[in-house]
């Protein structure tokens, strides 16, 4: 009886909950209203009640609806305040104050837009001038879930200040205060960011059941709740790779795709041990010879074996490549097996993370590349889809930005992409559909879209070569042939050892460069240079530039670094490069009498110096893509 009545009185609270009058988490004292467009105010409270929300002289009313959910749409405003929003149903009235009405800008990615003012180059110095009250800013709280959610965990809107800016976001902030400088109205940053995510997380539903590869998982995810999910996937897998046996054929394994973690190449959330196979042939005219195995990078243990024998191990290391000594006496002319071993903990993506150019086997002058359709099967290992955000797509999008729709804002600023780098070819495709499906979802299709591009990281290398973040870069850059986009270039100011770089003033004042431009179409230089097109001449290559603004430079004064050639043995090599004209600059080496491409700072960390004179550095390309 008393477990009844306990259980009777929960049920009527939680219904005198729902029935109550509530605006929705994102509506709060202190924010920021985008101006000149009409504004959606929703929430919710007791189904039929009448609703009223007064803003000015403007009250607009709306019935709840049968489901609880209520909405209602303000008129368009001029920029000002700070204001009142009242909000009142039967006896119950929300008061929102110190409400600004300006340009509101969405703030999202991964660690270094998460990154907080206080953790920023001059943090002290930073916090003791924060004094513009007129910019705000509202945290999104971490939070991800299996459906599309009505509300967001939690959040407020803070005023900027000393004793609060060193939480908000530094590059919203430092974004912010430059456009505050220039425009002296209000700027409001959502900031909706987590540390580590992959851009699938930040996508609808929808939008990513378009793309083929995500197809199944997202319709499974609509089917069952997180556990279901969990063992459903545990038994595909197992069904599907099979566990590794020594005994078994190598005809009963399947197929995937190498260099690439697994988790994208079909073994959604799979922890533990993978075992890979393939072969290589030596041709019956070349002497067997001691030689070497070059696997690449590898997340995170690997144990190699070639032909049955060990051959080598790398334990708890995914920055090291991964280069075994073969001895000639376990080598056979025909084919040779090669089976790895990769363990992976649940904290990382497991498997080959390239590039392709670092998978081969090597002989004397003989050579032979190992990308491409390798077989698997799983080894000791469980399912873990529980509580990370890069493990299946669309988790972050549907708790974290699904309930900020339809909140106007003026644009998004988007720093992400350092998760994604081990594919940086899909990156192509997800890019334009995240930025389009975003816009669809705010109905608006010209939405200015704003993003940082990669900056440099990891040590320097001597000789030009290949490139995951590189490759992420021009994915990047393509998604400037959407319209109304722009990209803040940042090649210059990151840090070896370090992925966050402490410099976000640079990073905030080239995205709000951009955003003059794009979003507020002011005549003024926002981009560096970037390639245009280029003309073989002989044995030198000409390229012309765009957004030189007064012409190029280099930085330091110094001799151009940063170019490769190559001819047509597609082997690059450091070029000699001068500038000829305002937006042209010619490539060559003594070495090459025919080239047929170039590339600029195509590195994970270049060392290049090309500039216009406006001081921003021109764009990492390639033409020979």
């Amino acid at each position: 009886m008393k477990l009844f009545l306990a259980l009777l009185l929960f049920i009527i609270s939680a219904s005198l909950l729902q029935a109550q009058l509530r605006v929705a988490k994102i509506f709060g004292d202190n924010m920021v209203l985008q101006r000149d467009v009409e504004t959606p105010i929703w929430g919710w409270g007791e189904a039929g009640n009448k609703v009223e929300v007064k803003l000015l002289s403007s009250t607009k009313s709306a019935i709840i609806d049968k489901e609880g959910k209520w909405e209602v749409i303000l008129p368009k405003q001029k920029a000002g305040g700070p204001f009142e929003i009242k909000i009142k149903s039967k006896n119950t009235e929300i008061s929102l104050k110190n409400i600004l009405i300006g340009e509101v800008w969405i703030a999202s990615g991964q660690s270094n837009m998460e990154w907080k003012v206080a953790n920023s180059n001059n943090a002290e110095k930073e916090l003791e001038n924060a004094d513009y009250p007129q910019i705000r800013h509202f945290l999104v709280e971490r939070d991800v879930a299996f459906h599309e959610q009505e509300n967001l965990k939690s959040g407020e809107w803070k005023v900027s200040g000393p004793e609060n800016t060193g939480q908000f976001t530094a590059v919203g902030y430092f974004f912010a205060r430059d456009l505050y400088k220039h425009s002296k109205i209000p700027i409001g940053i959502i900031n909706t960011s987590w540390g580590g995510t992959k851009i699938e997380s930040w996508i609808s539903p929808g939008s990513m059941a378009k793309l083929d590869s995500f197809q199944v998982i997202l319709k499974t995810m609509q089917q069952k709740n997180e556990t279901e999910l969990a063992s459903w996937a545990a038994q595909k897998l197992i069904k599907k790779y099979g566990t590794y046996s020594s005994e078994d054929s190598s005809s009963l394994w399947q197929s995937i795709t190498v260099p690439a973690t697994w988790e994208w190449a079909g073994l959604y959330g799979w922890d533990g041990e993978v075992w890979y196979q393939t072969s290589f042939e030596i041709p019956s005219e070349k002497p067997v010879e001691n030689a070497s195995l070059h696997l690449g990078k590898i997340a995170q243990s690997d144990e190699t074996w070639v032909n049955g024998i060990k051959v080598g191990e790398t334990v708890h290391n995914q920055e090291i490549q991964r280069v075994y000594q073969l001895n000639k006496d376990l080598l056979m002319v025909g084919k040779n097996e090669i089976l790895v071993k990769v363990t992976e903990s649940e904290s990382s993506q497991g498997g080959f993370s390239g590039p392709t150019d670092e998978l081969y086997f090597e002989m004397g002058d003989y050579k032979t590349d190992l990308s491409g359709d390798w077989k698997v099967k799983l080894g000791k290992g469980k399912i873990n889809f529980k509580t990370s955000p890069s493990t299946l797509p669309s988790l972050l999008y549907n708790a974290m930005v699904k309930p900020i729709i339809p909140f106007p804002a003026k644009g998004v600023i988007w720093y992400q992409g350092e998760s994604n780098a081990d594919y940086p070819e899909l990156y192509n495709q997800l890019f334009p559909t995240m930025i389009n499906d975003w816009r669809t979802k705010w109905n608006d299709p010209k939405m200015p879209f704003l993003f940082v591009q990669l900056a440099n990281w990891k040590q320097r290398q001597d000789k030009p070569g290949e490139s995951n973040w590189a490759e992420l870069r021009e994915a990047q850059t393509n998604a400037l042939e959407l319209s109304n986009t722009g990209m803040a270039v940042i090649i210059d100011i990151g840090e070896a050892n370090d992925i966050h770089p402490r410099n976000k003033q640079d990073v905030g004042k080239r995205l709000a460069l951009a955003a003059r431009k794009v979003a507020y179409q002011e005549d003024l230089v926002f981009s560096g240079p970037t390639y245009q097109s280029m003309k073989i001449r002989g044995n030198k290559i000409h390229l012309k530039f765009q957004n030189t603004g007064s012409g190029l430079v280099t930085k330091d004064n110094q001799t151009i670094r940063g170019f490769a050639i190559s001819g047509e043995d597609k082997n690059f090599v450091w070029a000699e490069a001068k500038i000829i004209s305002k937006d042209e600059i010619v490539v060559f080496s003594p070495g090459i009498s025919k080239p047929i491409a170039v590339r600029y700072a195509w590195a994970d960390n270049p060392d290049c110096n090309l500039y216009n004179k406006e001081g921003l550095p021109a764009s990492p390309f390639r033409t020979d893509f």
